[in-house]
């Protein structure tokens, strides 16, 4: 039975994710569908889509559609999944899941209510190096988990951007956008910390409301610490990132999207080679495909979407305070 999969929101963003998926499986018909139809037939002529739309209702009750993969600013989330769910349509939703917790509630709420299948977009879960950094903390290769510090500085223009460029739109600054990566990253390395303190820097980036620097410090409630400094305001051209996970016997350190891993002892030295590396952005949407097709249990669902937003609302409720500030549990009411 063929299976069509809509994606809604031909930004550069989705031309990103494209690029990395021009070889559809067997039997999935590709739509889009944008508010700027012009744009949507250009998607659908680029990526030999079936069919595209000028809106997303016409979309989402096109009975060719089974599922929705919403590439659309944060603050119309909450709306593009009450549309999905009210014609029954699966739903692939961007991170973050949404502005705030009490949205994000909402979204978990509607599609477990209407049985809905809702997976978030977070492509670092399916990273090929994250998975594998993942199973060697796992393996006890490490030893017991002491630490792990997380860098990542960009330098990013945005000045066509301009829903990321306000606060009320996207719900933050650059950590809600880009820095939620990283701590999808850390909680699948310790778990989901209990508190964190967290600082924003002086703003480089123009009219950009909300911080284009964050660095973060938290703890889990074993005591295990971790640290994320995210930066989208770098004046050096290009992405520098390091990722360092410390045990009682050993340290590994990697980049995200690379294929090498280095484990290193006191004396010795250990490079782990995968056979892919990249973004994780076509994993992401064939374990989508996976999940509503054939049955497969959802890995990134709302519930852990909201578990990384929990974590970036703290920092951001800890800079406000400027003192600690606890990781709200995720409950659904």
């Amino acid at each position: 039975m063929d299976f069509g999969l809509c994606v809604v929101g031909c930004g550069g963003y989705t031309q990103m994710v494209m690029e990395e998926f021009l070889d559809l499986p067997e039997k999935v018909n590709l739509f889009f569908a944008s508010r700027d139809l012009q744009k949507s037939k250009e998607y659908a002529r680029k990526y030999k889509a079936t069919d595209y739309f000028g809106d997303y209702e016409h979309a989402a009750r096109d009975p060719r559609v089974n599922a929705m993969y919403f590439i659309t600013p944060h603050d119309v989330h909450l709306e593009n999944v009450k549309l999905a769910t009210k014609y029954k349509k699966d739903i692939l939703l961007e991170k973050p899941i949404a502005r705030s917790l009490k949205e994000g509630r909402q979204i978990l709420k509607i599609t477990k209510d209407n049985n809905i299948k809702c997976m978030i977009a977070e492509n670092y879960q399916f990273m090929p190096v994250n998975i594998a950094a993942k199973q060697i903390i796992q393996s006890g290769r490490l030893g017991e988990i002491r630490q792990v510090d997380i860098n990542c500085v960009i330098r990013s223009d945005f000045s066509a951007w301009t829903w990321r460029n306000d606060i009320k739109r996207s719900g933050g600054g650059r950590f809600i956008d880009g820095g939620i990566h990283y701590v999808n990253l850390l909680i699948n390395f310790i778990g989901i910390p209990s508190t964190v303190f967290a600082l924003s820097a002086i703003n480089s980036i123009p009219n950009l409301e909300g911080e284009d620097s964050l660095t973060m410090l938290c703890k889990n409630s074993d005591g295990l610490v971790g640290s994320i400094h995210y930066s989208n305001a770098s004046p050096v051209s290009g992405t520098r990132e390091n990722i360092s996970v410390r045990g009682t016997q050993a340290e590994l350190t990697f980049e995200t999207g690379s294929s090498n891993l280095l484990i290193t002892e006191l004396d010795t030295k250990e490079n782990v080679k995968l056979p892919v590396g990249g973004p994780g952005r076509r994993e992401t949407i064939i374990e989508f495909l996976e999940c509503v097709v054939s049955g497969k249990d959802i890995q990134m669902t709302c519930e852990k979407g909201l578990e990384d937003l929990s974590v970036v609302i703290a920092a951001y409720n800890s800079i406000a305070t400027s003192k600690e500030a606890d990781v709200e549990a995720i409950t659904c009411s």
